[in-house]
């Protein structure tokens, strides 16, 4: 046969923000999916899609959100409860006035499964099967639809209940007629995988891995099927119960001797508690290695464990309940203060990392690329200054003299070291350090850095300060006379800084390679902090007046972006696009930001906004405590709880920010994790399938290419040429002209990315994939 391979790849598609009242300080990532008077509850999620009841008795609808749309899928006057999804199917039970019954909604259209006398509970869904436990005659038993017919999966006639479903099998736990047992359908016939004295009962199942609790008559056990055996998880004197499974993980509650409950997990190997010190943590659930679960009443009460950290979901709503999580989303029902209405909270998968460990006087900070630097207070006058690669921390200086103004680029940093007399600026390459400045009769201040070029001022003794270039070889002096230059700043080997006269006058001058070009000669004394991205430069201006203005030099002429009544301060620049706060009344700073035409308030609110950071179009700053974000003209915050906060740095899409923690400084980041396009699939006459967005969308591109062509460079991963299938696609459904089939000997892949957000996703070290042509329009 010749040989016809696919490859299918499911790729990041950018992050979505959707709009929130920034008012609110719900952390990033957070959704209200509901606002209203009414009760919004039990919750479900798969792939971003939610499922939820509300309202009360014969009141309650089921409603579902597709990543974009809120919609109703019941109206009618029966009670509608216990809603699940699972690849856009949703199934419930309603209660029809004598008893319940099972429906299902296929996307399209709602069927009803059951219709009979007596009650029909717990329907769970699995690629459009559903299960439930039904009466028959006289005892419960379990049923599956698999899409067209009914079949009874228990014929005893003892109480089977509460069943699981997951790629084609069944578990679920019945009564022999002693205790209670756990039974597996696999999808021919039932097998009894436990046959003991023991009561074991609510089992979940995940790739044939099933997880359950056992009463051995004195206390509750974890047990673990294995697929071909039964592992023994726990083994103590304390209950242990709520299991839930997910890969290799096991995870469950334990009741201590006192009444507490702390969340456990298993990893195969050994056992973690992950309480955060809460009295009663409880309801654990795995999905894709992480574990949320829920705190006390009056405490934050969602909690995430991402395999390394656990991070507060919840703003401290008090009993948040009903959580669920599936792929990194979370979404949970939260009570409304002083209302008996509750809502639905979705939280989107951004997940906030500490840098630092407790005691840690982690100060500063500086952020590249998932990295970040930060200083870490020793005593006196002195710091050290550690590098977190991404999974942890090192210590680059050895704990002599002081160590500030860090700053990151590609792995690679520089800084300003002290031992009480000398100053020098310090480079470490990723494995050996530096000084690059080397003059013991230099004061250098904190250097800036782009990740080939690092610049300075530096004051030789008593004399005025000089600028200084590090070019990656050698450090050039770019300044020599009698003035004052200071506060430079460098972006591909361009250097902007500000000169001082003596007189109480400041100047900014550009070095752009070969030349020295002034740019402003009359700013004032009140500060001019030139920064420079890309050739284009931004600083403040002092006009006579006493109005500090933005300014903003093009690479050909300089003009004003503030108007004389306004106050703008601190600005900075990424490609052309500039933030700055402005003073607006007494106590009162707001954050603008121009795109390259106009200006617009960012924040507006009765606050102070301080320290605007700008990266790609992204704006960053912090308010009150909170670190705020402004992402497409939704502003929402970022850190949660709010801790005083003081912002630190910005980089695709990745904010670190400081904060007090017990007392010592600490370094936290929020990780941007972007949407992702999911479950991509190819069946053989080349229609190619997927989930939907979670976080909406404008359409999809599909693109098709030769596995042989791609070829990995320093910066991406080049795709060679590719062929476009479909371009802004506004479904998830499209369909290879050439009938998906590649000549023989001939690998293809696809993939698809959501549009607007840009890429195809990311390869080794987070190159991009990159198509080097025929990519969609």
């Amino acid at each position: 046969m010749p040989l016809r391979a696919f490859v299918i790849a499911a790729l990041w598609a950018g992050c979505c923000v959707i709009q929130a009242n920034a008012s609110t300080c719900e952390p990033l990532g957070r959704i209200a999916l509901t606002s209203d008077t009414l009760f919004d509850g039990e919750p479900h999620i798969n792939n971003g899609w939610v499922v939820w009841t509300k309202g009360y008795d014969t009141a309650a609808e089921i409603y579902l959100w597709d990543g974009s749309t809120t919609r109703r899928l019941t109206n009618n006057a029966i009670m509608d409860s216990w809603p699940r999804i699972h690849n856009g199917w949703v199934t419930w039970m309603g209660f029809d006035g004598v008893d319940w019954e099972i429906f299902v909604w296929d996307g399209t259209s709602m069927q009803q499964l059951t219709d009979n006398a007596t009650d029909d509970l717990f329907p769970e869904i699995y690629d459009g099967r559903v299960v439930w436990q039904g009466v028959e005659m006289g005892d419960t038993d379990i049923f599956l639809w698999d899409g067209t017919t009914i079949a009874q999966l228990s014929t005893n006639t003892q109480a089977d209940e509460y069943p699981q479903i997951e790629q084609g099998q069944v578990v679920w736990h019945g009564f022999d007629g002693t205790d209670w047992e756990i039974y597996l359908w696999n999808g021919t016939t039932v097998q009894s995988l436990t046959a003991n004295a023991m009561n074991d009962l609510y089992p979940r199942i995940d790739h044939g891995r099933i997880a359950w609790q056992a009463w051995d008559g004195s206390q509750w056990d974890i047990y673990l099927w294995t697929g071909s055996s039964i592992i023994q998880v726990t083994d103590s004197a304390d209950n242990d119960i709520h299991p839930s499974i997910g890969g290799e993980l096991v995870a469950w509650e334990i009741q201590d001797e006192y009444g507490g409950y702390n969340p456990m997990v298993w990893d195969g190997i050994s056992t973690h508690m992950l309480d955060l010190g809460i009295f009663a943590e409880s309801y654990p659930l795995v999905s894709n290695g992480q574990v949320v679960w829920r705190g006390c009443p009056d405490s934050p009460d969602i909690l995430l464990w991402d395999g390394m950290t656990t991070s507060v979901l919840s703003a401290s709503e008090p009993d948040d309940r009903s959580q669920a999580i599936h792929n990194g989303w979370v979404v949970w029902s939260a009570p409304v203060e002083d209302g008996g209405e509750t809502e639905i909270i979705l939280w989107r998968g951004e997940r906030q990392i500490t840098i630092t460990k407790n005691p840690s006087n982690g100060e500063g900070g500086s952020l590249h690329d998932r990295q970040v630097a930060w200083l870490h207070y020793i005593a006196g006058y002195n710091h050290d200054l550690y590098f977190w690669d991404g999974t942890q921390n090192l210590l680059i200086t050895n704990g002599v003299g002081d160590n500030t103004g860090c700053v990151l680029n590609d792995g690679e940093i520089v800084w300003r070291h002290s031992n009480g007399g000398e100053v020098d600026i310090y480079h470490w390459d990723g494995s050996v350090s530096t000084n690059l400045s080397n003059a013991p009769d230099i004061d250098d201040d904190p250097p800036r850095f782009d990740g080939d070029w690092a610049v300075w001022a530096g004051r030789p003794g008593t004399g005025d300060y000089e600028v200084y270039l590090w070019n990656g070889t050698e450090v050039i002096q770019l300044t020599n006379n009698t003035l004052h230059d200071e506060d430079p700043d460098v972006d591909g080997g361009q250097v902007v800084w500000m000169q001082y006269d003596g007189m109480g006058y400041y100047s900014i001058l550009l070095w752009n390679g070969a030349s020295t070009i002034t740019l402003d000669s009359t700013a004032s004394w009140s500060g001019a902090r030139p920064r420079i991205s890309k050739g284009k430069a931004v600083w403040t201006h002092q006009d006579s007046e006493g109005n500090m203005q933005i300014y903003f030099y093009d690479g050909v002429t300089v003009s004003p972006l503030t108007t004389p009544d306004q106050y703008g301060i601190r600005p900075a620049i990424h490609n052309g696009q500039v933030v700055w706060e402005s003073w607006v009344g007494e106590g009162l700073v707001d954050i603008f930001f121009w795109d390259g035409q106009t200006a617009c308030n960012l924040t507006n609110n009765p606050g102070a906004n301080y320290e605007p950071k700008i990266h790609d179009g992204l704006v960053a700053w912090y308010s009150d405590g909170a670190i705020m974000l402004w992402d497409s003209g939704q502003v929402r915050a970022v850190n949660a709880p709010f801790l005083d906060a003081q912002m630190a740095d910005l980089h695709d899409g990745e904010v670190i920010w400081q904060v007090p923690n017990y007392g010592f400084p600490a370094i936290y980041m929020r990780e941007a994790l972007p949407c992702e396009v999911r479950d991509l699939k190819v069946n053989k006459d080349g229609t190619l399938r997927w989930s939907p967005l979670a976080c909406g969308n404008a359409g999809y591109d599909i693109i098709r290419g030769n596995l042989a062509d791609l070829t990995e460079g320093l910066d991406e991963i080049d795709l060679g040429t590719v062929t476009c299938i479909e371009s802004n696609s506004t479904d998830t459904i499209a369909v290879d002209p050439d009938t998906g089939t590649p000549p023989e000997g001939t690998v293809w892949f696809y993939l698809v990315r959501g549009m607007p957000y840009g890429g195809y996703g990311q390869g080794t070290e987070r190159k991009p994939l990159v198509p080097a042509s025929g990519m969609c329009p």
